[in-house]
């Protein structure tokens, strides 16, 4: 698969190539995923159930019993093709395809974290747009993600990391990110409150109700004016339909 030859560019190839090898490494994780359960972030346990219905070990077993109650020939050599693709580790469902290739994608995820120090701020807004998709990471890149956003004087930055926050994160980070609901910026202030309204939404235990209710003035504000003239890479840069979706999700507790 290509995902080691693409993160060993990301890491230490030329300048330019490093942002722009971690679009298909994204793309390659999670590009398939419903815009990537944009404000509710991935279930990956819910999915992981999901594909191992339909492994190959199992598609295999369900091939072997049609094969057996098959007698029209022609429809045996076709089953036959299948079940043989299906034997070599193959699945004919989407989901466990998906998953093989996020799964290679994570397996290099330690390695593309020294992005996060890169000098240049595009990588830098490139793994911690693609952090926010590997729920499973979480206890080594919310540390990452929140020192980031701390030190960042880039706005798209900063506002990409408190995102992935509200994404992987939950209520204990909380306390971390309302601050910065007073950022001079309001790209940040939008970022901020976006990661607590999915914190919010995604939480049995909840949140004070008056810090809720800050970050969905936060938000209604910004969905009355225009978008800044840089945004993140959230919902295709759509700054105002992600505003939409979040309050959504946070008024029906549902993706």
């Amino acid at each position: 698969m290509a995902v080691p030859f693409l993160a060993r560019i990301a890491v230490a190839g030329p300048p330019t190539a490093r942002e722009n090898t971690m679009w298909p490494l994204t793309r390659l994780a999670v590009a398939w995923y419903d815009e990537h359960r944009l404000t509710t972030g991935i279930d990956t346990a819910a999915w992981r159930a999901a594909a191992s219905e339909c492994s190959p070990q199992k598609m295999l077993l369900w091939y072997d019993e049609q094969l057996a109650a098959e007698t029209d020939e022609r429809q045996r050599r076709q089953l036959r093709d299948i079940r043989d693709w299906v034997a070599a580790g193959n699945s004919p469902d989407a989901r466990w395809t998906a998953l093989c290739s996020y799964d290679a994608v994570l397996a290099e995820l330690p390695g593309l974290l020294t992005l996060f120090d890169h000098g240049d701020p595009r990588p830098r807004t490139r793994i911690a747009y693609l952090t926010a998709w590997f729920p499973e990471a979480a206890p080594t890149t919310l540390p990452r993600l929140l020192a980031l956003a701390e030190r960042e004087h880039e706005p798209v930055v900063a506002a990409t990391a408190l995102v992935a926050v509200g994404l992987v994160g939950g209520p204990a980070h909380a306390v971390r990110v309302a601050p910065y609901l007073d950022s001079a910026d309001r790209l940040v202030r939008w970022a901020a409150a976006t990661a607590l309204a999915r914190i919010a939404s995604g939480s049995r235990a909840g949140l004070e109700s008056a810090l809720v209710d800050r970050a969905v003035a936060e938000l209604t504000a910004a969905a009355a004016g225009p978008a800044p003239a840089s945004c993140t890479d959230y919902n295709s840069g759509d700054f105002h339909g992600h505003i939409e979706r979040t309050l959504c999700t946070l008024a029906s507790g549902t993706p």
